[in-house]
Parts: structure tokens; sequence; C-alpha cells
């Protein structure tokens, strides 16, 4: 049972429940009429226990207020608990602090209602005063074990403290804590590992807060600012970056022991792990500018953000987005109908079609162009590089609806595959990977390129050395896909192989990003890359507005032929803005209008 002592303490820090979602009624009940035109909400008050017996109810009171007014409330924020194990509410009583949270102040039997309040969640949470966030103490049977819980409280409060304001501000590690780096990232790890992080709603919650107040146990701690998370990972991430490990007290200890490769691996291991959830963070504090929004709408990041509904994979990112791109919530639609309409609003405000690039692994009965965003999509591996290519520069962007799920776009249609090799195998990168694993992993998959490469290559190969031109499109001629995570990306014209690195990282590395791809052969002969569904006889073209060319399935449907995505690709020779070109010297051989090249594609 939550404590009720006092007018803030909303919890009770060594209470292993969570704030519970389901809330029970008095006769009259608690939720009134909202007039949604003034932008009303409910505010809820928490009011001292009576007795303080555990199963005393929870007494509040609640109230209508408008936020064009600019009321002064605070913001919970919180993971919901299980509904089968929920606790009374009794609203009633005398004055204390006015509060919002989603559960109680929004009456979850009215879909009405939730759609309403959804679209005021940003005004919401950008006009409170502070969002206090409670993440759930784990309790005795999970903490580092003795001494009494309330010391462990106070212990763990304490490392924390001293932890967040070293990596958010540099501030000096105390003296005790010499050579104890492995247990700050520890503790470290315990806190952001909290599935609190992983709701898909705190995302929105804590960006928008100028001010957080941080609960975990005994710890209470202030985060503010709009590119808090953005300083506490970018502070993280320069620990993390394997040159300058050897230049920081803090990944480098004293003794020899102390600074063997197994302990700055473990700390590098335990840092990645603290950043997984603060990435993501990271990421949603850059989501005010348009170009950022078909990185943001990605919103699940490999599994770390989860919902309770597959719709608030959207729904809870609109307030993070420019009001031009944000839908209208609306629970009774299909999860297809709310992906294929948020997508499209966001290829629209960004006036692009990057999302196409995304969206090629979606729901069953769902437009292909549409993007799943309650799963990864495959082709992620390669989105460092979206924005190095501009395969479609030279085709003038359009983007038209045609009901009930299609859509028209402006492409060029230049080639089409007609062979395609066996998958690559997968290599499982480590930061201790043997030069020899490295080495017999290069050598089979090797074989495999060039045994493709030879059958249909119009050069004849003397050697059986990997030519220097399979290897570039073997690198889709970046560095980026050989370079570690975190490194800009860059064209390159010359890979240099004469360091001992590229053979045991670079192309161990790059072949296990080729783990997802598929070489392929057009008809015009050039050598590219695409995801294994690829197909004998699929075309390959380029729209307006799209980075990379994307592989397509055409079928018949009224008369007219419609188009699938099946895959985006790397294709020698035309990242450039080639395509048109290309086209247009096809045409001109057959004589044929050239203006043709450009053509309206409906995509299904």
């Amino acid at each position: 049972m939550p404590s009720t002592a006092g007018n803030v303490t909303y919890f009770q820090s060594n209470s292993r429940r969570t704030f519970k979602p389901w809330w029970q009624r008095t006769p009259s009940g608690p939720y009134q009429f909202l007039n949604y035109s003034r932008k009303e909400v409910g505010l809820l008050r928490i009011l001292p226990a009576l007795t303080g017996a555990p199963e005393e109810p929870l007494y509040a009171k609640s109230r209508i207020v408008s936020l064009l007014k600019e009321p002064h409330y605070e913001c919970i924020s919180y993971c919901w608990g299980d509904p089968e194990n929920t606790e009374m509410v009794i609203f009633q009583g005398k004055p204390g602090i006015w509060l919002w949270a989603d559960a109680p102040c929004i009456d979850q039997n009215d879909m009405n209602e939730r759609n309403r309040q959804v679209q005021l969640m940003a005004r919401i949470y950008t006009d409170a005063s502070s969002v206090r966030a409670w993440i759930e103490w784990p309790g005795s049977d999970q903490t580092m074990a003795p001494p009494s819980p309330y010391d462990v409280r106070i212990g763990t409060a304490w490392l924390l403290e001293v932890s967040l304001n070293f990596f958010l501000y540099g501030h000096a590690i105390p003296p005790v804590l010499d050579g104890k780096q492995l247990a700050m990232l520890a503790i470290m790890k315990v806190l952001f590992s909290d599935p609190f992080w992983q709701r898909i709603w705190i995302t929105q919650e804590l960006i928008l807060a100028s001010n957080i107040v941080l609960y975990y146990g005994a710890l209470k701690y202030k985060l503010a600012g709009k590119s808090k998370f953005q300083q506490l990972t970018e502070n993280m991430l320069s620990y993390l970056r394997p040159a300058r490990l050897g230049e920081r007290d803090f990944m480098a200890c004293e003794g020899a022991a102390e600074t063997s490769a197994d302990v700055l691996e473990r700390k590098s291991t335990m840092l990645g792990e603290i950043l997984s959830p603060l990435y993501r963070f990271f990421q949603a504090e850059l989501l005010s500018r348009t170009d950022h929004l078909r990185n943001s709408l990605n919103t699940r990041f490999d599994g770390i953000a989860k919902a309770g509904r597959k719709h608030d994979y959207v729904y809870a990112m609109l307030g993070l987005v420019p009001a031009d791109a944000r839908i209208v919530p609306d629970y009774s639609k299909s999860l297809q109908e709310v992906y294929a309409e948020n997508t499209f609003a966001v290829m629209r405000a960004a006036k692009d079609l990057v999302c196409l690039l995304g969206a090629t692994t979606g729901l069953p009965s769902m437009p292909t162009w549409a993007v799943d965003y309650s799963a990864a999509s495959s082709s992620r591996i390669l989105e460092p590089l979206w924005g190095v290519y501009s395969a479609g520069k030279h085709v003038e962007f359009s983007l038209q609806e045609r009901p009930p799920e299609a859509i028209v776009v402006n492409g060029v249609l230049f080639d089409a595959v007609v062979f395609v090799s066996a998958s690559f195998d997968v290599l499982e990168q480590t930061l201790s990977l043997d030069r020899v694993t490295a080495r017999e992993f290069i050598v089979s998959q090797q074989r495999k390129a060039l045994a493709f490469y030879r059958a249909h290559s119009a050069t004849p190969l003397e050697s059986s050395e990997i030519p220097r031109e399979l290897l570039r499109i073997l690198a889709l001629d970046v560095a980026a896909t050989m370079l570690p995570v975190g490194a800009s990306c860059h064209r390159r014209n010359r890979l240099e192989l004469q360091d001992s690195s590229v053979e045991q990282h670079i192309l161990p590395r790059m072949f296990s990003i080729l783990a997802t791809q598929k070489l392929f052969v057009t008809a015009g002969g050039r050598f590219g890359t695409a995801e294994k569904e690829i197909q004998i006889g699929d075309p390959i073209c380029v729209f307006g507005g799209c980075p990379m060319p994307l592989c397509v399935r055409p079928k018949v449907a009224d008369g007219s032929t419609v188009y699938k995505l099946i895959s985006p690709c790397y294709v020698d020779g035309v990242m450039d803005g080639q395509a048109p070109r290309i086209r247009k010297e096809q045409l001109a051989r057959d004589g044929r209008d050239v203006s043709e090249a450009v053509e309206k594609i409906i995509l299904i």
C-alpha cells in the first residue's frame, strides 16, 4: 500500500508495489465531463492516511482544470503495475499537492476520453512544474544482500548520486571509491535496467519535462534542462570509445590486475548496457526537428522500448514531433491503419521517402510502404548509411494518397535482378574477437563472395585474391560499414588493407552486416546487395526523396501495375543519382520519349 503521509510522499521507498493503473470508483465516480475545447484535464491530490494500516484505502481528491489557465501541478512518471493487483482509491478529502498521473486521471474505460487526453499529453508534461519519476525499488530479495535493507537503500542512494554527478557534471570521485569503478558502473546498471526505462510513454514524459526528480529507494536526484539525457549519454560514450580507454582514469585503474583486458572489457560491457536505454532518450531529445522524424519514430529501438498497447509505439511519441507530423489518436483503429497513417504523415512532413527504407517488414495485411513501429526493421543495420547516399536526388519528390492503402510517388525503374547469391554467415562481434576466428570467418565468406563474383563478372579474374572492386561492393562503398559504432560516415575511394586491424575488426564487421544481405547482379551487369527476400526478376528503382534504391515486385490490380516494396539495396554505380540518366539512355536506344524516365509508381 503506498504511503500518503505528508503532502508529497505518495509512495513508500521500500515498497515493491508500483503505482497501480486501475482504480475503483466511489458510487458517484471520480470522473467528470471534460471540455476539450478548453483543454481540460483531471488532477488529483493524495491525502494523508487516517490510520496508516496496510489494508487502508488510498484517499484522494479530484478536480478539473483548464491547461489554458496555466494551473500549478506536478506529474508522476511511473511504470504501470499488474492490473489484477489493484488498490482501493476513495476520492474525497482535504488539500494537498495537485498531481497528474495517467492511470487515475484518465478514464481508462472511456475510449473517447483516452483519445482526447493522449492529444494533450505533450502539453500536460511540458506545463508541469516538475515530473516525479518513481522507479520501483527492487526489494530485499533482489538487492545486494546484507547489511540491513535501510543501510542498503542509503548506501545505494549515495553511490548513485556520486556516479550520476561524475558522469553528468564531471565531479571528482571520492577517495573511498578509488579503484571501485566497477561498483559505480554496477549500480548505474541496476538503475537503468529497471523496467521503468523501457516503457514507451516514459520517453516523452521525461523528455518534455523541464525538471525531473528521480526517486529510487532513498535516492532523490534532480535532472534539469532540455538536453539532460544527451549530456549523460555523450559523457558516458566518451569513456566507452576504445581509442580513449587508456587515457581515462575511470577506465584504467591503478595496478596491473585492474588494467587487464578482462577488466576493461567488463567495464565497457557495463557501459554499453547502461547506454542502451539512455541512447533512446538521447535520440528522443533530437525530435524537435523534422529531419529527425524517420529515426525518432522507429521507437522500439531493437526491443528496448515497450508498450502495453501496440498503438502506443506511435501515440506515445506524438508529443515529440512537429505538429504537422502528428496524427489524431484513435484506439478504435487497427494497428495497420495507425502505422500506415503515421508513416504517410511523417513522409509528408519530412518531404522525403526515407521511411521506405525501414518499411519492408510490416504486419500482415499492412501496406509494404508502411513502417511497423512495434518491431525493429531488418534493414535498420544499414541505417547509419541512409544519410550517405543520394540515389534519388535527381527525381522530384512527390507523394499522394491513393485509397484505401496505396501511395503514388515519382520513381525511375532502371534495372532488374537476374542472378542472386547464397546467404552469408553470421559472426557474433565481441571486444575479444581473436584473430584466428576472424581470419577463418573472413576466408569462408570471401570464398562465397568471390565464387559469385567470378561467375558473373564481365572481367576475368586471374588471381584467387578478392579484387578491390568486389571489396568495395561488399563494403557498400562507404567506410561506415566497417567502423566501430559511433564513428562518422564518409564515402571513400580506396580501401587500404595493410593494417592488421582491418583483418581483425573491419572485415569481420563488414561480413557481419552482410549476414542480412545477398549479392545480386542486374540485367545491366551491375552488382549490388539487398535483403534476403530479393528474387530473380525483381525490378530495381529509385524514388524522389529516397537516398537508396529499392527492390520492388510488380503486381497487376484492377488493370494497373502496382508494386510491393521488398528491400532497400546498394547498386554499384547508381548511388549518386545516376539512375535517371541510365533510364533515359535506355529509352533513347528504344526510340522512346526520354521524358518517360520518371514515372508515377503505385506502392501497395
